[in-house]
């Protein structure tokens, strides 16, 4: 966990009963309505949005982008990392000054799409937006980051973005 982020909630952990599956899954998107929906995220000064379209369960794209994991959004899976740690985006966004922030780019199917990157000081948690057009920025994911290698080369990313090798 990012202990030198005291302001970050604790996780939301799964009991792992599967009987009580929906119940929880219910009780994160409560909680992702509240930081996202209900109200939003600020980060330099400029409104956070997030995907709605399309919906599935009748949640946004965004809710399962937070919980889920896979290439296809068709065929994505929930991943627990991510879902214990659904209160962690907002204020991760709001503390973005605190914390490791760089910019790069990404190949979508469509385009080259402008990335900002907000990582936790140990790089153990990544949150990504998107710049638009119109100033605001949109919510494209947030995760975990288990592994140490994964976390040194996020970490690797946002050295080369400093311009310091």
């Amino acid at each position: 966990m990012s202990s030198s982020c005291a302001w970050l909630p604790p996780i939301m952990p799964y009991s792992g009963i599967t009987a009580e599956l929906d119940d929880y899954l219910e009780t994160l998107y409560t909680q992702f309505k509240q930081d996202f929906i209900y109200t939003y995220p600020t980060f330099n000064g400029h409104r956070v949005t997030v995907r709605a379209y399309p919906k599935e369960e009748d949640k946004e794209q965004a809710f399962f982008h937070l919980t889920t994991e896979g290439v296809d959004n068709r065929n994505r899976t929930y991943d627990f990392s991510r879902c214990e740690r659904i209160a962690w985006p907002k204020p991760i966004i709001e503390h973005a000054h605190e914390l490791r922030v760089w910019e790069g780019t990404r190949q979508t199917k469509a385009r080259l799409s402008p990335r900002v990157y907000i990582a936790t000081p140990s790089f153990d948690y990544l949150v990504t937006l998107e710049p638009k057009e119109n100033g605001t920025y949109t919510l494209i994911t947030a995760f975990y980051i288990q592994y140490k290698h994964s976390r040194e080369k996020k970490e690797a990313e946002y050295i080369k973005s400093r311009g310091r090798t």
